[in-house]
């Protein structure tokens, strides 16, 4: 049951919000998007054009480079769905494989749960997947909750895009095979028309 499903994460994730303050982190963001862009140009299995790099840069620094301040404290770190085991019998989500990031915030975890559900990125590892077309409709249907329970508040509203752009450079910078990258032109692609119609609305 989906609802089920995402009811269990939506705990998990007010949990860890709970467990955290807010603290400037602007220096991190700027520092960590600087280098990660160096690493983007220079690996040679990135499938970006320099004009989407370039623009991705800009959106970063535009959005990172003022006081930017995120929840600080207990998350995961690398929360797909490939890092979720989900126990029928017990009716419990278990998490596995947790990972140090260069800012501790459940924040991180939204954005790689997005990762998942707006861009299917777990199921894109896969050669092989059965019922492909029901799974998109599932991820799309826990993408819109996300989203849904996530819109209002302005961590995620105002940083939701940015983040997630710096995320998927992130896996960019050590990409050594197509099908990855292409994944990840795509999901920067998305990202950057996103951004794009939301500076239009606002300009409005």
């Amino acid at each position: 049951d989906l609802d089920r499903f995402a009811d269990k994460l939506f705990k998990l994730l007010s949990f860890e919000f709970s467990m955290t303050k807010e603290l400037e982190v602007s220096k991190e963001l700027i520092e960590k998007s600087k280098a990660t862009i160096e690493n983007v140009r220079e690996n040679k299995f990135s499938k970006l054009s320099e004009k989407e790099v370039n623009k991705c840069e800009s959106i970063l620094q535009k959005s990172f480079s003022e006081s930017v301040k995120f929840p600080v404290g207990l998350c995961h770190g690398d929360l797909t769905f490939s890092n979720i085991m989900v126990d029928t019998e017990a009716d419990k989500i278990c998490l596995i494989d947790f990972l140090d990031s260069f800012i501790e915030t459940p924040f991180f975890d939204v954005v790689k749960l997005r990762q998942d559900t707006s861009f299917l990125w777990t199921i894109s590892m896969h050669e092989r997947v059965e019922n492909l077309t029901k799974i998109e409709l599932c991820f799309d249907y826990l993408d819109r909750k996300i989203h849904e329970k996530f819109k209002d508040w302005d961590v995620y509203k105002d940083y939701y895009v940015p983040t997630q752009i710096l995320n998927m450079l992130r896996v960019d910078q050590y990409t050594n095979n197509t099908q990855t990258a292409i994944l990840i032109k795509k999901a920067i692609r998305s990202l950057l028309n996103e951004n794009d119609n939301a500076n239009n609305t606002s300009s409005r």
